[in-house]
């Protein structure tokens, strides 16, 4: 092996990888769900832990990738029957807005001690201590992603752990992907491509379609369509969104900066969709031969609660962020946000304005729009 590779490999396998660094991992295990494990072994090591497991329920099935070697940690934990004795899992799920969290954001100390896995099935393996997020995506599939440190351990430090939540929206959206194409197989571009279940293209970066699903089609050319080359978006707020984002890939050579959510506004009373950019990375781009991204578009179903744990996932908000623009969508004003969050005024207009660059839109009202009904999705149907 050339030493400049090897010192590469060196490099990018260090405890000291940066959320950039991790989320091209993620982005390239997406489309090469082979690579996995190799990903959250770096991940574990990231975040001082023992292992890592990435598990991805689905409509029909649960999958789950580990960090290499670690399947059994999983196939153990099923087989015991210790998910239904353990609440871990659903005290994660009901905290709002999602986060990266520990055992201790779940539990009190002697609720934790109570906990019969704690004893029966984590310290004797050596772990137990716990820091891990959970992902409700729009689609309907949940995704837990967690990393096993030693019981006991010391607290990850400032930087581990806002390094976690820059990652958190990259981690969101490759884990998407991988639910949908399956965590442990790998698949050729049009086989990935059908079943994904959604409207999904591979774009060149500048925009061209290298190719598209069948169900992309038939959303064209009332909601998308190619103009001039380019796969174009029929919301003009989307598309100047999705247009940036290209040029970002151009002049950055590729990159999982590129990996975003793009909100699409509603048409003819319809319901608002999400468009998320996945970058081609590394072995990724042996499937998807020419291919810069992949774009893959979920439309709301029925509007439900607007959930400020899913604007988290989507957008990469904080959750500062996350309740802010929650509660303006369900309030209104910022007098009313103000009070009912107990923050300044010029405090809920500061965190307003970063939430409508994060979502590219201009004003409150345009974010009220978007975000008003963004919440369970389900896949287009063929017939548009």
């Amino acid at each position: 092996m050339h030493p400049a590779i090897a010192a590469e490999r060196r490099r990018r396998a260090g405890a000291w990888m940066d959320a950039q660094g991790l989320a091209d991992l993620f982005y390239e295990a997406a489309l090469a769900p082979d690579l996995w494990p190799a990903a959250l072994s770096i991940m574990a090591r990231r975040f001082d832990g023992s292992c890592a497991i990435l598990v991805a329920s689905g409509p029909d099935e649960a999958r789950y990738a580990t960090s290499t070697d670690d399947g059994h940690i999983v196939a153990d934990y099923v087989s015991g029957g210790w998910a239904a004795r353990s609440d871990r899992i659903a005290r994660c799920a009901r905290l709002d807005p999602k986060a990266f969290v520990t055992e201790r954001h779940l539990y009190t100390l002697d609720e934790l001690h109570r906990d019969p896995a704690l004893e029966g099935f984590f310290l004797p393996r050596n772990i137990g201590s716990e820091f891990g997020t959970i992902f409700s995506m729009p689609t309907g599939d949940l995704m837990v992603a967690t990393v096993q440190r030693r019981f006991g351990a010391p607290p990850l430090d400032a930087g581990a752990v806002a390094t976690a939540e820059a990652l958190r929206p990259h981690l969101a959206r490759a884990a998407l992907i991988s639910a949908r194409l399956g965590l442990d197989r790998s698949r050729g571009a049009v086989d990935a491509l059908a079943t994904l279940g959604f409207p999904a293209a591979a774009l060149s970066a500048r925009g061209r379609v290298v190719i598209g699903n069948d169900l992309l089609a038939s959303l064209m050319p009332h909601a998308l369509r190619e103009s001039r080359g380019r796969l174009t978006l029929s919301d003009p707020g989307a598309d100047l969104a999705l247009s940036r984002a290209l040029e970002e890939l151009r002049a950055q050579d590729g990159g999982s900066r590129l990996g975003r959510s793009i909100p699409i506004a509603a048409r003819l009373g319809g319901l608002p969709s999400v468009a998320h950019l996945v970058p081609v990375m590394g072995a990724g781009r042996d499937v998807f031969v020419g291919a810069a991204c992949v774009v893959m578009i979920t439309r709301a179903s029925t509007p439900t609660p607007l959930d400020a744990g899913l604007l988290a996932s989507l957008f990469g908000l904080t959750p500062a962020e996350a309740r802010v623009a929650r509660s303006a969508v369900i309030l209104g004003g910022v007098p009313a946000v103000a009070d009912e969050l107990k923050l300044s005024r010029e405090t809920v207009k500061s965190q307003l304005k970063a939430v409508m660059g994060k979502t590219g839109v201009a004003s409150q009202q345009g974010l009220t729009a978007l975000l008003g009904s963004l919440t369970a999705g389900a896949p287009v149907d063929r017939g548009g």
